[in-house]
Protein backbone atom coordinates (compact mmCIF):
# COMPACT_ATOMS: atom_id res chain seq x y z
CA UNK A 1 0.00 0.00 0.00
CA UNK A 2 1.26 3.44 -0.72
CA UNK A 3 0.08 6.44 1.50
CA UNK A 4 -1.51 9.71 0.30
CA UNK A 5 -2.37 12.68 1.87
CA UNK A 6 -6.39 13.94 2.04
CA UNK A 7 -7.48 17.25 3.53
CA UNK A 8 -10.13 17.05 5.79
CA UNK A 9 -12.38 19.08 8.37
CA UNK A 10 -10.88 19.09 11.82
CA UNK A 11 -13.30 17.24 13.44
CA UNK A 12 -12.51 14.18 10.84
CA UNK A 13 -8.81 14.12 11.72
CA UNK A 14 -9.59 14.57 15.15
CA UNK A 15 -11.93 11.36 14.58
CA UNK A 16 -9.43 9.83 13.17
CA UNK A 17 -6.72 10.00 15.30
CA UNK A 18 -8.76 8.72 17.96
CA UNK A 19 -9.76 5.70 16.61
CA UNK A 20 -8.05 2.57 16.64
CA UNK A 21 -5.61 0.21 14.20
CA UNK A 22 -8.64 -1.60 13.50
CA UNK A 23 -11.18 0.71 12.63
CA UNK A 24 -8.60 2.83 10.39
CA UNK A 25 -8.19 -0.09 8.29
CA UNK A 26 -11.04 -0.93 7.87
CA UNK A 27 -11.54 3.20 6.54
CA UNK A 28 -8.88 2.61 4.61
CA UNK A 29 -9.98 -0.40 2.54
CA UNK A 30 -13.61 0.98 1.44
CA UNK A 31 -11.79 4.55 0.77
CA UNK A 32 -9.11 2.70 -1.29
CA UNK A 33 -12.22 1.17 -3.24
CA UNK A 34 -14.41 3.92 -3.38
CA UNK A 35 -11.35 6.17 -4.72
CA UNK A 36 -10.54 3.52 -7.23
CA UNK A 37 -14.43 3.60 -8.83
CA UNK A 38 -14.46 7.54 -8.37
CA UNK A 39 -10.88 8.08 -10.70
CA UNK A 40 -11.68 5.97 -12.98
CA UNK A 41 -15.10 8.24 -14.33
CA UNK A 42 -15.50 11.52 -16.05
CA UNK A 43 -16.25 14.27 -13.84
CA UNK A 44 -19.57 14.33 -15.41
CA UNK A 45 -19.97 10.70 -14.15
CA UNK A 46 -18.79 11.29 -10.70
CA UNK A 47 -22.31 12.48 -9.28
CA UNK A 48 -24.19 9.56 -10.21
CA UNK A 49 -21.93 7.10 -9.14
CA UNK A 50 -21.77 8.56 -5.33
CA UNK A 51 -25.64 8.17 -5.32
CA UNK A 52 -25.07 4.82 -6.40
CA UNK A 53 -22.63 4.16 -4.12
CA UNK A 54 -25.49 5.86 -1.41
CA UNK A 55 -28.38 3.79 -2.80
CA UNK A 56 -26.37 0.68 -2.29
CA UNK A 57 -25.38 1.35 0.93
CA UNK A 58 -28.42 2.44 2.18
CA UNK A 59 -29.84 -1.04 0.68
CA UNK A 60 -27.21 -3.25 2.62
CA UNK A 61 -28.17 -0.65 6.00
CA UNK A 62 -25.47 1.19 6.25
CA UNK A 63 -26.97 5.06 7.24
CA UNK A 64 -25.36 8.51 8.42
CA UNK A 65 -25.83 7.02 11.82
CA UNK A 66 -23.78 3.85 11.50
CA UNK A 67 -21.01 6.15 9.82
CA UNK A 68 -21.11 8.07 13.08
CA UNK A 69 -20.64 5.18 15.39
CA UNK A 70 -17.68 3.87 13.38
CA UNK A 71 -16.01 7.58 13.31
CA UNK A 72 -16.90 7.76 16.65
CA UNK A 73 -15.35 4.67 18.13
CA UNK A 74 -12.44 4.82 20.48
Amino acid sequence: MEKIMIEVEKNTAKKWEESDAVTKQRISDVFDKFLNILMEKEEEDFWPVLEKIREEAEKKGFSDEILDQILNEK
